[in-house]
């Protein structure tokens, strides 16, 4: 009897272990394409969705929000989601104001990302419960 309980037990199906992320593609333009908060697409400001993301094999990324650069690095854990980024921002000015209200709010929320959600051409990064930015592959050629 000792034997089947040490059998039965030993093995395991792994339901139990989470399910690995899918892998964020690297070296690609990740467009901003939607911000959802608590399942709602949001009106930016003038509609203004201008962001992109290129994420790097080497833990690295830079960006653009509005007019402004971004550079830094970022940290995944595939099987848990979580995500994190360091970065630096250049602070240039903008004649239209939808522009500038538009970086303020979404650098508000890049700043609150906590986990990620990956599929082949579709990139959520989650600052809370059902509230996301939302990104597209974007093809662009290279020089």
């Amino acid at each position: 009897m000792f034997l089947c309980l040490a059998v039965c037990f030993g093995c395991s199906d792994d339901s139990d272990n989470p399910e690995e992320q899918t892998q964020i593609e690297t070296e690609q333009q990740w467009q901003l394409t939607a911000i959802v908060e608590n399942g709602a697409e949001v009106a930016t400001p003038g509609n203004c969705k201008t962001a992109y993301l290129i994420l790097e094999e080497d833990g690295t990324f830079r960006g653009l929000v509005g007019v402004n650069q971004l550079d830094g690095t970022f940290d995944i854990d595939p099987i848990s989601g979580k995500i994190s980024f360091k970065y630096t921002m250049t602070q240039l000015g903008s004649l239209e104001p939808n522009v500038i209200e538009f970086e303020k709010m979404y650098m508000k929320l890049f700043g609150k990302i906590i986990s990620y959600i990956s599929s082949d051409d579709d990139l959520k990064l989650y600052y809370g419960d059902n509230s996301y930015l939302q990104y597209q592959i974007e093809e662009v050629e290279k020089l």
